[in-house]
C-alpha cells in the first residue's frame, strides 16, 4: 500500500467510522429515552445500560450501511472540496483506481459488520431480551395478548407464553386424522424440556379425540410430548427475523417449511442478512459516483442530506420489494437483491455520465 493508498483509507475510514459511531450513539440515546419509563424494581438504570450495552452491535450491524454512504460522501468530500481530488486525479490516477482505493475502507467495514451481525450481535440481543424479560418478569411472547401459534409436523399449536429459560405454559394442540377421520385436542397447563432425556414433559394434561362413532377424553397428571420442536426453535420462534443470525434464519425457515407464508418471511430477512455486504458495496458505490462523479465544491451538509436521503430510498426499496416476494409469491432472493442491482445501476450511471 503506497503512501496515496493509506492518505485515501485513513480519511474515509476515518470519516465512516465517526459517522457510525455518531448514529449508534444516537440509536442508543434513542433506546434508553424509551428505556428509562419501562423501570421497575428489578429492572433499574444499572439494568438498562446493561441493556443498551448488549444491544449495541445490533445497532452497528444495522446502520453499517447508512455510515458506509455517509462516510464515504463526507470522506471524499472533504477531498474534493480542499481540491485534493483534482490533484490525484491530474497526477494520472484513473476513476477506477481511486474508486478502488475508496473501496477498501469499506471493505474491512463489511467484514467486521458481517462478522458481528452473524456471530456478535444476535447472541449479545438475544441475552439482552432474555435478562429483561427475566428481571421484569415477563414472559416473552411473539403475539402479545394472542400468544404463540406454530405449525409442528400436522400439529397446531398454541402457547400462552414462552419463558426465557424454557418454560411454556397453556400449551394447546389441535390435529387431524384424515385416515381415521379424528380430531385431536390436547390442553397442558404448562411443558419443560428436559436436557437429558431430550424431550418434553407436559403436566396436568388433560386429551380429546373425536371421530364420527365415539369421542374419548382422558388426563394425566403428567405426560412425554413427542415433537421435533427444541427451546432453541422456540427462542427464534419469539424473537424478531432481524435478531437471529444467517444460521439460525435457515434452520428456523427450513422447520416452518409447511407454513410456506411464515417461512417466507425468515427468508427475506436470511437473504437480506446474507446479501448485506452487497448492500453496503452498492450504497459505497453510489456514494463515490456523487463525488467522483462530479469534482466540485459541495457543503458538508448537502453531503450528508444527500446520503441520508439515498439511504432511506434504498432501505425502501428493500422494505417494498422484500414482503412483496412473500405476497406475490417471487424468490425472496430476487426481494432482496433487486433494490441492490438498482441501486448499483444508479451509481454506474451517475459515475460513467458525470466523469
Amino acid at each position: 500500500m503506497n503512501i496515496l493508498d493509506r492518505y485515501l483509507f485513513h480519511t474515509v475510514a476515518g470519516s465512516i467510522f465517526a459517522v457510525l459511531l455518531v448514529i449508534v450513539g444516537i440509536d442508543a440515546l434513542a433506546m434508553l429515552i424509551d428505556e428509562v419509563g419501562t423501570t421497575q424494581k428489578n429492572y433499574g438504570m444499572l439494568q438498562v445500560f446493561f441493556y443498551i450495552f448488549l444491544k449495541l452491535p445490533a445497532s452497528l450491524a444495522e446502520y453499517a450501511g447508512y455510515a458506509a454512504l455517509i462516510g464515504v460522501m463526507l470522506g471524499l468530500g472533504m477531498l474534493s472540496n480542499s481540491g485534493e481530488l483534482t490533484v490525484i486525479r491530474s497526477a494520472g490516477v484513473s476513476l477506477p483506481g481511486i474508486a478502488w482505493m475508496v473501496l477498501k475502507p469499506a471493505l474491512v467495514l463489511i467484514v467486521l459488520t458481517s462478522l458481528v451481525s452473524e456471530f456478535v450481535a444476535p447472541r449479545l440481543e438475544q441475552k439482552a431480551e432474555n435478562q429483561r424479560s427475566v428481571l421484569r418478569e415477563e414472559a416473552v411472547q411473539s403475539i402479545q395478548e394472542a400468544g404463540l401459534w406454530l405449525f409442528d409436523q400436522g400439529t397446531f399449536l398454541h402457547v400462552n407464553a414462552v419463558y426465557p429459560d424454557g418454560r411454556l405454559f397453556g400449551v394447546s394442540r389441535y390435529s387431524i386424522n384424515l385416515a381415521d377421520s379424528e380430531l385431536m385436542a390436547a390442553q397442558s397447563a404448562r411443558a419443560e424440556f428436559d436436557q437429558g432425556a431430550n424431550q418434553w414433559t407436559e403436566q396436568y394434561l388433560r386429551e380429546t379425540r373425536v371421530n364420527p362413532q365415539t369421542v374419548v377424553s382422558g388426563s394425566s397428571n403428567q405426560s412425554v410430548w413427542e415433537t421435533r420442536l427444541r427451546p432453541e426453535l422456540l427462542n427464534m420462534s419469539v424473537l424478531s427475523a432481524a435478531q437471529l443470525s444467517v444460521r439460525e434464519l435457515n434452520e428456523f425457515s427450513e422447520y416452518l417449511g409447511q407454513d410456506e407464508n411464515r417461512a417466507r418471511k425468515y427468508r427475506v430477512e436470511f437473504w437480506r442478512k446474507l446479501l448485506a455486504p452487497l448492500s453496503i458495496a452498492s450504497l459505497v458505490f453510489v456514494g463515490m459516483s456523487f463525488v467522483l462523479g462530479s469534482i466540485r465544491q459541495v457543503a458538508i451538509g448537502e453531503r450528508i442530506f444527500v446520503g441520508v436521503m439515498v439511504g432511506t430510498l434504498f432501505q425502501l426499496l428493500q422494505d417494498i420489494f422484500g414482503p412483496a416476494s412473500v405476497v406475490w409469491g417471487f424468490s425472496a432472493f430476487w426481494g432482496v437483491m433487486i433494490p441492490i442491482l438498482i441501486t448499483s445501476a444508479i451509481g454506474l450511471f451517475l459515475l460513467r455520465f458525470k466523469s
